[in-house]
């Protein structure tokens, strides 16, 4: 087997890990919510994901912007875009970000605590600033502008 073949298998591998990993996140989200799960243990650790996706985005711009592009199947990304972090574009590191901050933002509701106003800031920086993805920023509006309306309950938009 020579080089290019093997290069070629582990595309395929990653694409095909990466196309299944949506099915298993969502199964895995379902019956997390259905089931009687420690929100201490998943709030925490969804944070630290938000923390360590923001923190490669940050080592992106500050070292290198193709800092650990190896490991997504495909970068798309110049010096006029933002980083791209564990994604593959820029606009796709902004949003997914945005449904990190807004499952932690459920999870606060559901215990009945407040979201803590540092994540919300560093989640809005982190779009604005290291995505730099007008599609984020967009979404972003939209997703804020609904939860915040003073005539809406933000618990309606999102049942379960």
């Amino acid at each position: 087997m020579c080089s290019s073949d093997l290069e070629i298998d582990l595309l395929v591998f990653r694409s095909i890990i990466g196309y299944f990993s949506v099915f298993l996140i969502s199964i895995g989200t379902y019956f997390l919510f259905k089931s009687n799960f420690d929100y201490d243990f998943i709030l925490r650790f969804i944070t630290y994901v938000l923390y360590f996706w923001i923190a490669i985005g940050i080592l992106q711009v500050i070292v290198d912007p193709n800092l650990f592009t190896f490991f997504i199947n495909r970068s798309t990304s110049s010096d006029a875009r933002g980083v791209t972090s564990l994604a593959v574009e820029p606009a796709y590191f902004g949003t997914h970000i945005l449904f990190i901050y807004l499952l932690i933002w459920y999870l606060h509701k559901l215990k009945g605590n407040k979201t803590p106003k540092t994540i919300f800031f560093l989640v809005t920086a982190s779009i604005i600033f290291l995505s730099q993805s007008m599609t984020s920023i967009l979404v972003m509006l939209m997703v804020f502008f609904f939860l915040f309306q003073s005539s809406w309950r933000a618990s309606d938009i999102f049942k379960f």
